[in-house]
């Protein structure tokens, strides 16, 4: 990966044979990084231009710096951000660093080197200002200084005039990423890296003319969640575009340029180059770690890909065949350079970028408003590219190779620049990421976010599998069970994702381990392999998978409303912290550009690939600025009868867009009575009669999310109640016909006992805490018996025996004085493993004429965590999930009946007694020796539970 790099240097006139040294790694954390050279520490460089244009710039430097010598002074302006002058905290971690100007001056920018940790468990960045003074004592805010990802901070602000000038640091106290990790009880928490109280001041420079505000972020260094506000407000006038001279053909090899300045002024002369971000792949072993590659060039791609494919071919010899590649969320850094940027630039953008290089450093170009255009278009490149010459190109090689294509984009808010919609379009299958969360509470938002941009990305181009990188735990370690997984799960699945890939699976080594094994990083995963301690009761959660995803892959999704979200940024970008809320019993898909091109227009709907149609198309996220372009196509769309809605756009989002074009366009559009000018989607719904395909009533309702799907001329409709309370109540369906539960615990289909309403159909609804259900509507008779509510008929006696199986320990034998956690016992607090218990249980004479054709289950009340169930010599299944009940009908007989439960936990148990008796060992570092022990084994009541049919 590549990124733009530059030196300068001013010239006076009548100079000649000027020397431009090399540029320098621009920004600290990339700076003489190890390149693709055959010796250690050989770096890439290759130049890229050299510009020329009259000085602009007034560089106010200091006469002296409090505490500093001349040196240091020097190391802040010498424009290398590499080594700098560290400065220590006081007890309450606040530092400055004062300038004296000597005298009074205007100053209208600053720059600020301050490189920070950042990336997975990094402690927030130290927070920064520029205050003034004219006496060097009472001091006065000036700007603030916000962090990003890049180590360098600019900011313009209107005119200060002071002598002094200070920069003050201070600790960010908010809350960071470390700190809102959540762990299991007792677990040790990692020890991520905490703020030491100093600061790497690299660089520190004080201008009398503006820089771009936020210029690293918008020249592609870091990103911004939204570039619209890091807009400066006064349009103020830099460089003339038309007096920057293109001097790249006159410098010599050795940076020997052979030009004079034309007059009798001074002139800015700028060395543009490229290097390496020098970012890595990981987690990876040593010998499959390097550079991440060129992701704007097709050609590296390509060659990469290639190589990389047929590594596995030689290994493989032809015995195995891979059938299908993923390309993970991407967390490879920024990359604002490739070898062809110029021409990419020129062919998609329509002009040079030559002339406006110098907006890439930071100045301003022309004026204010024509830099940001600039720089958004700038932006807008490497989005295209991002998605192209990556994962287009990608795409192209998995087909080439008969690979089948999973794709993941950005998956938390915007790490990178690029669009997820048009990221994933290339996929055979979209994917996006749910990570675990508790039931009852939420997952962080922007998961949300992605998986419902995945699954429109599915829905528009006709592909029937989203995936999910899923349940995705940190901080649990092998303390989760599938119950604890269903919730997200659930969630996934209401949102559209079909096919869960379980995060993560990690290899584990032959033979019977006395400890769970490895894990793919410390806490990171659910650890999904054998090693589980319920591994060999994993079928039902499986099936249950199974079964959900595969009904969820039936017809398509009813997705009545295209929400276009704008040209400027991703959906994870827009709604990392929250979706749009759908008016009540209506859905959405995201569109952005790439497929607004996908859909056809049918009798004034917007028609997708998987046969579902739009009745209006929304505008949404940054639609309130966009190009000609798009008006245009809004334009063509309206003439076609096609309806949309929101607030019309106040202007183009490009600078070099004819304003007066746009304006009487976006009029014209604006006026036709099929376009509605609101900002709520609920209202525009009304507006054109859109009816809700189902409503749900009561306490609760709001909690219950539904995803209903055309399947043919049936209705499929999934219920999930995300809340840890029961929700009773009623749904409404817009469709007639014959409704039915269906359980995808157990696989069983009752009669739902639907009543018609007019033309609508009602339908009692019942669902258990973080419970989920099928609601199947066919417009045919079809009979399933119905069932009365279950009526205890039983309990099974107090006499058990429980035999404990631990993995490398010996078998022995519990005594228990009835049902009741292991844990609770002093004895087996410590026991992991599967617990076997061995009971019985009596089914009473029951009168045939009471109830002909009754249907029993088993309930266990409380387990901890998965059961295995068996009735006499029959083997009725496994329950995993509350409520712990399992139909027996089939084995179970009048009079007593012997029950075998086997009862599987998770290793916590032991794990905490490892961390009390071996606490040096890997299994005893993981939970505090002091841990309250984890619920574990039957607790019960086990009753006998009938339904008679209705």
């Amino acid at each position: 990966m590549k990124k733009l790099v530059w030196s300068e240097i001013e010239a006076e006139p009548g100079s000649r044979l000027i020397r431009l040294r090399k540029p320098p790694g621009q920004y600290g954390p990339y700076q003489d990084v190890v390149g693709t050279g055959t010796k250690s520490g050989e770096s890439f460089y290759a130049d890229v231009a050299v510009i020329a244009f009259p000085a602009v710039d007034q560089l106010r430097r200091p006469i002296g710096v409090a505490g500093l010598h001349r040196t240091s002074i020097e190391k802040l302006s010498d424009g290398h951000f590499g080594a700098g002058v560290l400065l220590k905290g006081s007890a309450a971690g606040l530092a400055h660093l004062t300038f004296d100007l000597g005298a009074a001056q205007d100053v209208r920018a600053v720059r600020l080197g301050l490189p920070s940790p950042h990336g997975f468990g990094a402690p927030p960045a130290p927070g920064a200002a520029l205050e003034a003074s004219d006496d060097g004592k009472a001091w006065r805010l000036v700007t603030t200084l916000p962090a990003s990802t890049a180590p360098v901070r600019t900011n313009s602000f209107p005119v200060e005039r002071a002598r002094y000038f200070r920069l003050a640091l201070s600790p960010d106290t908010k809350p960071g990423f470390s700190d809102q990790l959540t762990y299991a009880p007792g677990v040790k928490p990692m020890p991520f890296p905490k703020p030491d109280g100093t600061y790497n001041v690299t660089e520190l420079t004080l201008w009398g003319n503006p820089l771009v505000r936020s210029a690293e972020e918008k020249a592609g260094f870091a990103t911004a969640i939204d570039y619209n506000a890091l807009e400066d407000s006064a349009n103020v006038v830099g460089i003339d575009p038309s007096t920057v001279i293109d001097l790249t053909g006159k410098m010599h090899p050795d940076g020997t340029l052979d030009w004079s300045p034309p007059d009798r002024r001074r002139w800015t002369i700028f060395r543009f180059g490229m290097s390496l971000t020098g970012h890595q792949n990981g987690p990876a072993p040593v010998e499959a770690t390097g550079l991440e590659v060129d992701k704007l060039s097709a050609s590296r791609v390509e060659a990469y890909l290639k190589h990389y494919l047929g590594l596995y071919e030689e290994a493989l010899q032809g015995a195995e065949k891979i059938d299908a590649i993923l390309s993970d969320s991407i967390e490879a850094g920024m990359q604002n350079w490739t070898d062809d940027m110029p021409s990419q630039f020129a062919r998609r953008r329509g002009y040079d970028l030559a002339r406006w290089l110098p907006a890439l450093t930071g100045r301003v170009v022309d004026n204010s408003d024509r830099t940001d255009g600039f720089l958004s278009d700038f932006r807008a490149t490497i989005s295209d590219l991002i998605s192209e010459a990556h994962y287009g190109t990608i795409a192209r090689v998995a087909k080439e190779h008969g690979l089948a294509y999973t794709a993941e984009a950005l998956e938390d808010h915007r790490p990178q620049l690029g669009d997820d919609l048009a990221m994933r379009s290339h996929a055979d299958v979209p994917a996006g990421a749910m990570w675990w969360f508790k039931g009852g509470s939420r997952p962080k938002p922007t998961y949300e976010a992605d998986i419902k941009g995945a699954s429109s990305v599915a829905h528009v181009l006709g592909k029937p599998v989203t995936a999910v990188e899923a349940l995705t735990t940190f901080g649990q370690p092998w303390a989760i069970a599938p119950h604890d997984m269903r919730p997200a799960a659930d969630l996934a699945f209401v949102l559209g994702g079909n096919r869960l890939m379980l995060h993560s699976s990690v290899h584990q080594a032959a033979g019977a381990a006395a400890f769970p094994g490895i894990t793919m990083l410390p806490m990171l995963g659910h650890n999904f392999n054998r090693n589980e301690g319920w591994a060999a009761m994993a079928q039902g959660w499986t099936r249950y998978l199974t079964r959900t995803q595969f009904l969820l892959r039936q017809g398509r999704a009813d997705t009545p409303i295209a929400f276009f979200i704008g040209e400027e940024a991703p959906v994870t970008g827009l709604y990392g912290e929250g979706l749009p809320a759908a008016p009540a019993g209506l859905d959405y898909d995201f569109i952005d550009a790439t497929l607004l091109n996908a859909l056809s227009v049918v009798d004034g709907r917007l028609h997708n690939t998987s046969g579902n149609s739009y009745a209006m198309l929304y505008l949404g996220g940054s639609s309130r600025r966009m190009s000609l372009a798009m008006l245009e196509k809004l334009a063509a769309l309206a003439e076609q009868g096609v309806t949309i809605a929101g607030p019309r756009p106040v202007q183009s989002s490009k600078s070099t867009d004819d304003a007066a074009r746009f304006d009487t366009l976006a009029d014209t559009i604006w006026s036709r009575k099929n376009v509605i000018g609101t900002e709520s989607i609920a209202s525009a719904a009304e507006t054109i009669g859109l009816q809700p395909a189902w409503r749900l009533r009561g306490s609760g309702a709001f909690d219950v999310a539904v995803q209903h799907r055309v399947i043919g001329a049936a209705n499929l409709y999934f219920l999930v109640n995300r809340a840890a309370r029961p929700f009773v109540g009623e749904v409404t369906l817009s469709a007639q016909g014959t409704a039915q539960w269906w359980d995808a615990v157990t696989g069983s289909r009752e009669d739902a006992s639907a009543q018609e309403d007019g033309s609508q159909t009602r339908v009692e609804v019942a669902l258990g805490s973080n419970e989920s259900r099928f609601l199947m509507m066919f417009p045919q008779p079809d009979t399933l018996p119905k069932y009365t509510t279950f009526e205890t008929v039983a309990q099974a006696g107090s006499q058990w025996t429980v035999r404990l199986e631990s993995r490398g320990l010996p078998d022995r034998t519990a005594s228990l004085p009835g049902l009741q956690w292991l844990s609770d016992s002093p004895r087996y607090r410590d026991f992991s493993g599967t617990a076997r218990y061995i009971g019985a249980i009596t089914r009473p004479h029951l009168k045939s004429e009471d109830c002909s054709g009754a249907r029993y289950w088993l309930n266990l009340g409380e387990i901890a965590d998965v059961a295995q169930v068996r009735v006499g010599s029959h083997a009725a299944g496994t329950v995993w999930t509350p409520p712990y009940r399992i139909e027996v009908t089939d084995a179970l007989h009048e009079g007593t009946n012997e029950l075998e439960i086997d009862i599987a936990t998770t290793w916590v148990n032991r794990l905490i007694a490892a961390g009390r008796d071996a606490p040096s060992t890997p299994a005893g570092q993981l939970y505090a020796g002091d841990t309250p022990a984890r619920p574990s084994g039957l607790a019960g009541p086990v009753t006998l539970e009938r339904r008679c049919p209705a």
